[in-house]
């Protein structure tokens, strides 16, 4: 072995000899032979064959042998007489393997001699030797996977590019970390790998062996697509402009989805990111038809700054991928065998109901919401918003398309319908005439979709349909691919793609099917006659807008599905929080003699009423105007809206009682005289005949703030009410003739209201901010909706003496609520801070304790039924001073001592001590500072 050694290797350089050079290029089996039995018996040379280097080096001349130079060893052992026996053995690779580094063979691969030439086509010239050059540096011997990182990672997977090398077919492989999102992709296709139509197909699993060891790794083969819909909206310039491309792309998804949904299954985690697009799309940058055998800028391309002259949204082909979130539909013949969604979510596209569950607090249990057709069509809507509008709903981080903002989340938990702010941005682009520079946003008027006022409410609406905060009141897939106008174009193509598109008159039998549906019940001709007659000369605005030349199909009908006629009722009479499109699920409302005069049974049963707001505040304006106007705007820092007269674009009856039909939740301000006003009572006896018809009925959705402080017209109820036996004959029928000229029942009015004050729940106001917002979660909480998380309490040291008079029930009290807080109680001598609790006849021990306090401590106070200008006598005048002249002394809120349950006060004690809290740490800081 030393000799063969010292024959083939300098071994004081640890280079190759002259003599191994020249029988790599001239004998390469024997070479493989020599190296073969060095391999088994000389250990030194097997670490001296790991370095690439070694193999690479070339051959230099020398005078008297014939050796070629420049070339390196190891291409010269696999150029060695490729097509004898003299060849090198297919043996020898497989010590190659053994003897370098995956990542150092790969630079051997590319690595290229004198003339050239990489180590790879002369292996693949090598008939021992080819198969291996064919498959190393392969996945599984079968799959060349593509340089660079990741096409896609997120924290359940990496997708990386690939080349089928059997096949040369482009692939994609999705390795997974979780074996249960693995099997949960393989479940939502066939055996074979086969999944419904417009759903991606994992490949390879017809091969037992190759699905076996995919499976070891949780690996998906599938079809590699060209684009995701996500970098195609970054990048191709049509999400906000171009209708008829954005149009054909989400037919083809929502189709796809009604084929998944058709086999029992929803995909749980639509967004643009699992929408791809699996052939290539054209490029018409370029001419192709130019000659002299060179590609010329097209002048076409130049003159469409707008880009959508040219379109091959026809020939795209869009699938679903990601099925790992997929489950099977809960079936309503068998309500026991509940399905629910997995744990994988993307949360900016999961609707509310998934939403409240995925960003519950750690004090809500439950399970997660059962796995219906309405979560993707939610989904669906926030990625049709995002083609239409260019925006996305909620601002996520771009890595795993998750809500970052705590607003946002509670917004979305709260969700009730689209607002119009975002409803707006589906805008119509201005024509050119009339176009300006700038908007008053500093969006360029030049943005938009070019379509007519038809499409772009058609588009609106079934956005709108879709983002319905309540899953039982979103339109169901079948509505959406089968009826809803939007997709009329799309409809028609599909019925006819063999037909001229030129041609208008095609199965206008077909198309026209629903337009009597749409208006068999309209048979009010003065409401039709007032409605032509407000449209003014708007009938052209359904013309065509695209020129005879232009490549692109119409975006309009012959005959739209619905006449302008009833698109002119929309705009011009329904409120921008109905659809035209569909009809409500509401329970109908009794056509009794108060309701019928201010909410017509038709337009009930035409329009589909979206809720706009969370709450309808009811006060008496001279008494609670500034109470409601706080309150209004706590709610919307919570992300929570609510009808408020005087933002009403109008304050009359009418007005009033379709705010309460446009709210999901009643609230009162109960002062002095609310319940004698005729307006306020009109107001809750609509609130009574909406919510009683409910389930839960009105202690459910009507809540009462009741005002208590002396200075703001506190209610007492036991006098403040018609029903009092305290209250005057005559102000009874004043009140009583008040609500007749209302068109109301004053009996019925004033039982109904009793029977409501005395039944439902009812929330003391309070005014500074810690129990403000206190306040404004036990509201929200109650109501059904959540509030903007809290920060996280800081879990720095608390450390602090309680000083009351003795056997205070307050004091044992706030003892244990602070330590159940975290914090330490000490003795008065050693206090960093004290707290002192204010109560009757409490003076004398709290003078004693505090004279032997350390000098300086800081100071906090509760009050309980504290006179401030009678008791403070008997304080000393230091503590005078420092606890009621230099110190907000904060109130003690007993736990409600009223045999009336309806009051809700349990989150006022634990706000008081979270208040406590932050001031002890920011006194303990304050002193840490000063010494």
């Amino acid at each position: 072995m030393e000799r063969i050694r010292d024959y083939l290797f300098d071994s004081e350089s640890d280079a190759w000899t002259l003599n191994a050079h020249m029988m790599a290029q001239k004998s390469a089996h024997v070479f493989a032979v020599l190296m073969f039995n060095l391999n088994e018996k000389d250990t030194k040379v097997q670490s001296l064959l790991s370095d690439p280097s070694l193999w690479l080096q070339e051959a230099v001349e020398c005078d008297g042998v014939e050796v070629t130079t420049g070339l390196p060893l190891i291409h010269a052992l696999f150029a060695c007489h490729v097509s004898n026996e003299f060849a090198l053995p297919g043996r020898f690779c497989e010590l190659f393997d053994h003897w370098v580094r995956l990542e150092d063979g790969l630079l051997m691969m590319d690595a290229k001699d004198s003339g050239g030439r990489s180590l790879q086509p002369l292996a693949f010239a090598n008939s021992n030797t080819s198969d291996w050059a064919r498959s190393y540096g392969t996945y599984l011997k079968r799959f060349r996977i593509a340089e660079g990182p990741p096409v896609h990672e997120s924290k359940t997977c990496a997708v990386h590019f690939g080349t089928d090398i059997e096949t040369d077919g482009p692939v994609a492989l999705k390795i997974m970390r979780v074996k249960e999102q693995y099997e949960r992709e393989k479940d939502a296709r066939d055996a074979d790998g086969m999944a419904v139509d417009g759903c991606m197909s994992i490949l390879y699993r017809d091969d037992a062996e190759l699905a076996e060891a995919l499976d070891k790794d949780f690996c998906l083969v599938m079809t590699q697509a060209s684009r995701s819909l996500f970098e195609a909206i970054n990048t191709e310039r049509f999400a906000g402009r171009d209708l008829p491309k954005i149009r054909m792309i989400a037919y083809k998804v929502i189709c796809v989805i009604q084929n998944l949904h058709n086999s029992g299954r929803i995909h749980g985690d639509i967004k643009p990111r699992n929408v791809v697009r699996v052939n290539a799309s054209k490029q018409h940058t370029f001419k192709d038809g130019a000659k002299g055998g060179q590609f010329e800028v097209s002048k076409a391309w130049k003159d469409d700054s707008a880009g959508e002259l040219f379109d091959a949204a026809d020939e795209e082909d869009w699938q679903l991928i990601d099925l790992d979130a997929s489950a099977e539909i809960s079936s309503v013949e068998h309500p026991n065998e509940r399905k629910l969604l997995t744990g994988k979510m993307s949360t900016g596209y999961v609707a509310p109901e998934v939403a409240r569950w995925e960003f519950r607090d750690g004090t809500e249990g439950g399970v997660a919401p059962e796995a219906v057709p309405a979560i993707d069509v939610w989904g669906f809507g926030v990625v049709l918003f995002q083609l239409l509008s260019g925006t996305k709903l909620f601002m996520v981080d771009e890595s795993d398309d998750n809500i970052i903002a705590n607003n946002d989340k509670t917004e979305l938990m709260n969700w009730l319908a689209l607002d119009n702010e975002r409803l707006h941005r589906i805008q119509k682009r201005e024509d050119k005439n009339e176009r300006k520079d700038k908007g008053k946003t500093g969006k360029s008027k030049a943005d938009g979709l070019t379509a007519t006022d038809f499409e772009i409410e058609a588009a609106r609406d079934l956005v709108r349909l879709c983002l319905r905060g309540d899953p039982s009141e979103r339109i169901s897939v079948d509505q959406i691919v089968e009826h809803h106008p939007f997709f009329d174009v799309e409809r028609l193509n599909a019925r006819q793609p063999n037909k001229d598109q030129d041609d208008p008159n095609g199965d206008r039998e077909d198309s026209n099917e629903d337009q009597d549906d749409a208006n068999e019940d309209q048979d009010d001709e003065d409401q039709e006659d007032d409605v032509n007659e407000g449209q003014g000369n708007d009938s052209n605005e359904d013309q065509d807008y695209d020129s005879g030349n232009s490549p692109r199909r119409s975006n309009t009908q012959e005959n739209p599905r619905f006449s302008e006629r009833v698109m002119g009722l929309h705009r011009l009479v329904v409120p921008t929080r109905f659809s035209l499109f569909g009809r409500t699920t509401a329970p109908p409302l009794e056509n009794d003699s108060h309701t019928s005069k201010f909410y017509a049974a038709s337009a009930h049963n035409e329009l589909i009423e979206l809720p706009a707001y969370h709450f309808f505040l009811s006060h008496m304006q001279a008494q609670a105007a500034g109470t409601v106007k706080d309150l209004l705007m706590g709610l919307e820092r919570n992300e929570m809206t609510a009808w408020v007269d005087m933002r009403a674009s109008e304050i009359t009856l009418k007005s009033m009682q379709r705010g309460v039909l446009s709210s999901q939740r009643f609230v009162m301000v109960l002062t002095t005289d609310v319940l004698f006003r005729p307006f306020c009572l009109a107001e809750l006896k609509f609130a009574i005949d909406r919510f009683s018809r409910l389930e839960g009925g009105v202690t459910k959705y009507i809540t009462f703030v009741v005002e208590g402080d002396s200075r703001f017209s506190a209610w007492d109820e036991d006098k403040n009410v018609p029903w009092s036996s305290s209250i005057k004959a005559s102000d009874i029928e004043k009140l009583k003739e008040g609500l007749a000229s209302l068109d109301l029942d004053p009996q019925e009015v004033l039982r109904d209201a009793e029977n409501t004050v005395r039944e439902c729940s009812k929330i003391p106001y309070r005014r500074r901010m810690y129990e403000e917002e206190a306040m404004l979660r036990a509201l929200a909480r109650h109501a059904g909706f959540r509030a903007v998380p809290l920060p996280p309490p800081q879990s720095s040291e608390l450390r602090l003496c309680i000083v009351s008079k003795q056997s205070s029930p307050i004091a044992n009290e706030l003892k244990e609520l602070l330590q159940d807080a975290g914090a330490n109680l000490c003795k008065i001598e050693k206090a960093p801070v004290v707290l002192v609790v204010l109560e009757p006849k409490c003076q004398a021990d709290v003078n004693a304790a505090l004279d032997a306090a350390p000098a300086n401590v800081p100071l906090l106070a509760v009050h309980h039924k504290w006179k401030f200008a009678d008791d403070r006598k008997d304080l000393k005048p230091e503590w005078q001073t420092k606890l009621l002249d230099e110190l907000e002394v904060l109130p003690w809120r007993a736990k409600t001592n009223k045999e009336n349950a309806t009051y809700l006060v349990d989150h006022e004690q634990p706000a008081l001590i979270s208040e406590l809290c932050l001031r002890v740490r920011r006194a303990l800081r304050a002193s840490a500072l000063d010494n």
